[in-house]
C-alpha cells in the first residue's frame, strides 16, 4: 500500500502565482491533521507556509482619520471616522477628543476578504461628535495601540449653516403672555417640529432658566399634527410647561435642546433601485431664547394673603341641611376653596368663623391639584365640626377674601353667604347670656320654690273641706285612698327599676371614664342624663360651672383638629359632685325631686 504524503503535494502547488483555490488548500490540511500521518518535520514545515500565507495580515497596522466636513455650526453633529487597513492590534484611546467634544454615538465595523488568494482585514471606527465651543478647534492625536493618527482642525460657527427650510428638525419655544405676577402662573410651550421620523433614544430637554427663580411643573403634551413651515411639510409635537415664578424681574430660559437619531431616507439609484443608509443620523438642534417680565404683588390689593390666579371660589358643603340639625349631635360640614391657575399649596388657611351657640372645630385641610393642558386648578378641602349647645336659630358669619384676577388685573373678593342655621332641641335660655347677673338667677330659684312649698297647704285644706261634707263621701273617700295607695305601690315599683338602670349606667360611666374612654363616656354620658329627665344637651355654665367645663373638654377632644390626651377621672368628679348636689336638694325637699332645671 503506497502512502502519498499531502504535504509533498503542498510544497510543490504552493506559490504566490499559483491558482490553486483556497477550498484545495484547507482541504489540504484537514487530510492532513485527521489523517495522522504527518511527521514532526512535515508539521513545521505546513506551519512556515503558514507564516509566509498569513504576513500581510500581521504587518504595522497604518491609521487615517476623516471628517465628513471641516465647517460646521455649534448645534450640528459630524462623523470622525478612524480607518486601519490591517488588523489592528491594541485598544483605541479617545480621551483626549472628549475634552472638546461630546460624543453622541460610537460605531465599529471590522471586515475580512480574500481576493486571489490574498487575505485582506480592515477595522472602522465611526464616531458622531458635537462640538462643545465654537471657533477652531484641533482634533487630538487618536492612538490605536502604539499606532497614531494625525491631528486635524475644524471650524465650529456660532450660527446654524442651514436654513429653516432645509432643517429635518426644529425646535421652537415660547411663552402666552407678555408678563405675570410674581407666585402666579403662566404657561410655557415647547414645539418639535421634525420631517422625517426619528429613534427612541432622542430626547427634547425641559425648560431651563438662564436667570431668575420659577418652578416648572408638566402639563403634559398636545396630540401630533401635521404644520407646513417654509414651505415644508412637518409633523409637531406640542409640549406645555406650568411656570411659578417665584421673585420678580425679568426671567430668562435658556433654549430648549434637542438630541436624537434621525433615519436617513433612501435616494434613487440610477437603475431606478432604492439605496438605503445603513446607519442613522445624529442630529443636535437648539431652540430660541424665551423671557418674559415678572411684576411684583400689585400695590392695589388689600388682602392679607396674596391669591392670584384666573378664578378663586368658596363652597361650603353640607351633608345634613342646615335646617334638620339636632342640639349636642356633631354635624360634619366641607369648606372647600378653589383656584384656577394656583396650587393646593399656595392657598392661606381659610376657616369659617364661630357663633354664639355653635362650636366649630376644623380638621387638617387635604391639597389636591388637577393638572390639564391649560393650567393647574388647586383645591383645599377642610372638614369642620359643628356641636350646638342647645336648640334655637342660629347663623354662621358670612365670609369674604379678597384675591387678584391675573386676566383683569383687579381685585375682586369671593364670598360665602351667611348661613342660618334652625337646630332642634331645647333652646338655650336667656340666663346663659353674659348679659343676665347671678342675682336675676338666684331671685327666680326662690320664686320657684316658694310656689312648690304653697301647693301642701292648699292640698290640707281641701281636705279639710272634704271632709266636712258628711258621712256619704266617706265611702268615695276610701275607694280614692285604697286607689292611690294601690298607683304609689305601683310608682316606687318603676322608680326603684329606674333607679337600678341609673345605677348600672352609672356603673359603665365611671369604667369609661377609668379607662380613659372618650367615645365611651359620651356614649354613657348622654344616656345618664337622659335617665334623669336631661336632654343630651351640655349643662349650662350657671347650672354646674364644672360638669360644663368637663363636658366641653370631652367635646374637644372628640371633635378638635389636635386630638390631645383625655383624663376621664375628671369628668367622673365632676359627676359625682353633681350627685351628692341633688342628694342633698332631694333630701331637704321630696316635693322638688320632679323640679325640671330652668338651664340646659
Amino acid at each position: 500500500m503506497v502512502i502519498i504524503n499531502p504535504l509533498t503535494r503542498i510544497k510543490y502547488s504552493y506559490s504566490r502565482s499559483d491558482d490553486v483555490s483556497e477550498h484545495v488548500f484547507l482541504d489540504k490540511i484537514m487530510t492532513l491533521f485527521l489523517g495522522g500521518l504527518a511527521s514532526l518535520r512535515e508539521i513545521v514545515t505546513f506551519f512556515f507556509f503558514l507564516f509566509l500565507l498569513c504576513f500581510p495580515l500581521i504587518s504595522a497596522a497604518d491609521l487615517s482619520l476623516s471628517i465628513d466636513r471641516a465647517e460646521l455650526s455649534i448645534d450640528e453633529a459630524f462623523e470622525l471616522s478612524i480607518s486601519s487597513n490591517s488588523a489592528a492590534s491594541g485598544k483605541i484611546d479617545i480621551g483626549s477628543l472628549q475634552q472638546d467634544f461630546e460624543i453622541l454615538d460610537t460605531y465599529k465595523q471590522s471586515s475580512l476578504r480574500i481576493i486571489n488568494g490574498t487575505m485582506a482585514q480592515a477595522t472602522v471606527w465611526t464616531y458622531t461628535l458635537v462640538a462643545k465651543r465654537a471657533g477652531k478647534i484641533m482634533i487630538p492625536v487618536i492612538t490605536v495601540g502604539n499606532d497614531a493618527t494625525k491631528a486635524r482642525e475644524i471650524i465650529v460657527k456660532k450660527d446654524a449653516t442651514q436654513s429653516n427650510g432645509n432643517q429635518d428638525v426644529m425646535v421652537e419655544a415660547e411663552v402666552e403672555q407678555k408678563s405675570a405676577y410674581v407666585q402666579g402662573q403662566f404657561i410655557y410651550i415647547q414645539r418639535l417640529l421634525y420631517a422625517r421620523s426619528f429613534r427612541s433614544d432622542s430626547t427634547l430637554t425641559r425648560p431651563r432658566l438662564k436667570s431668575g427663580r420659577a418652578e416648572i411643573e408638566s402639563l403634559g403634551n398636545n396630540p401630533v399634527r401635521k404644520v407646513k413651515r417654509n414651505g415644508r411639510d412637518y409633523l409637531m409635537l406640542t409640549r406645555r410647561f406650568a411656570i411659578i415664578p417665584q421673585e420678580s424681574g425679568k426671567l430668562e430660559f435658556a433654549p430648549s435642546l434637542f438630541s436624537g437619531t434621525m433615519r436617513r431616507s433612501s435616494q434613487r439609484l440610477p437603475n431606478n433601485s432604492f439605496s438605503f443608509s445603513s446607519r442613522a443620523k445624529r442630529v443636535r438642534v437648539r431652540s430660541n431664547e424665551v423671557s418674559i417680565e415678572i411684576k411684583p404683588r400689585a400695590t392695589e390689593f388689600t388682602g392679607k394673603h396674596w391669591i392670584v390666579a384666573k378664578n378663586f371660589s368658596l363652597h361650603l358643603n353640607w351633608p345634613t341641611p342646615p335646617d334638620q340639625i339636632e342640639a349636642g349631635k356633631p354635624v360634619s360640614v366641607i369648606l372647600a376653596a378653589i383656584a384656577d391657575g394656583l396650587r393646593a399649596e399656595q392657598l392661606p388657611e381659610i376657616n369659617l368663623q364661630s357663633s354664639a351657640g355653635i362650636k366649630l372645630y376644623p380638621e387638617k385641610p387635604t391639597l389636591t391639584n388637577e393638572r390639564n393642558l391649560d393650567g393647574i386648578i388647586g383645591t383645599m378641602n377642610k372638614q369642620i365640626i359643628l356641636v350646638s349647645t342647645g336648640g334655637g336659630e342660629f347663623e354662621i358669619p358670612a365670609l369674604s377674601i379678597p384675591w387678584w384676577n391675573s386676566k383683569t388685573n383687579k381685585q375682586e373678593i369671593a364670598t360665602l353667604d351667611a348661613i342660618k342655621l334652625t337646630i332642634s332641641g331645647a333652646p338655650i335660655p336667656i340666663g346663659t347670656q353674659k348679659a343676665i347677673s347671678k342675682p336675676e338667677l338666684d331671685k327666680a330659684l326662690i320664686k320657684d320654690e316658694v310656689l312648690e312649698k304653697e301647693k301642701p297647704f292648699l292640698s290640707n285644706t281641701l281636705m279639710i273641706i272634704i271632709a266636712l261634707v258628711g258621712g256619704l263621701l266617706v265611702t268615695l273617700l276610701a275607694m280614692l285612698f285604697l286607689r292611690g295607695k294601690e298607683k304609689k305601690h305601683t310608682n316606687i315599683s318603676s322608680e326603684k327599676h329606674t333607679l337600678v338602670n341609673k345605677q348600672q349606667i352609672l356603673t359603665l360611666l365611671e369604667q369609661a371614664c377609668s379607662n380613659n374612654n372618650a367615645p365611651e363616656a359620651q356614649q354613657r354620658l348622654q344616656q345618664w342624663m337622659q335617665s334623669i329627665g336631661k336632654s343630651p344637651t351640655a349643662f349650662s355654665a350657671s347650672a354646674n360651672t364644672v360638669l360644663q367645663q368637663q363636658i366641653e373638654q370631652l367635646n374637644h377632644v372628640l371633635y378638635a383638629k389636635e386630638k390631645g390626651n383625655w383624663q376621664g377621672w375628671k369628668l367622673w368628679q365632676a359627676v359625682e359632685s353633681y350627685q351628692v348636689q341633688s342628694a342633698v336638694i332631694e333630701k331637704g325637699d321630696r316635693n322638688q325631686q320632679g323640679l325640671e332645671p330652668l338651664y340646659y
